[in-house]
């Protein structure tokens, strides 16, 4: 999973609506922190789910964030 943020600048700089490559991703703390967030929430939603009947089955853990893209 990966979040994705966006910077706009509406003054003729950068490109609007493109997509960019985070460059360090692996020692980004902020898009690691992101990532592990994400999973985190994930996994609460799987337990709500399992407690209803439901959920996805299987164990995610989060190892750490590869790519990102802005």
């Amino acid at each position: 999973m990966c979040s994705s943020f966006m910077l706009v600048n509406g003054l003729g700089g950068g490109m609007v609506g493109g997509r960019m490559k985070v460059k360090d991703v692996k020692t980004n703390g902020e898009v690691q922190e992101l990532g592990r967030y994400s999973v985190q929430q994930f996994y609460r939603m799987q337990k709500k789910g399992k407690k209803k009947g439901g959920g996805y089955g299987g164990d995610l853990r989060f190892q750490e964030v590869e790519a990102a893209e802005t």
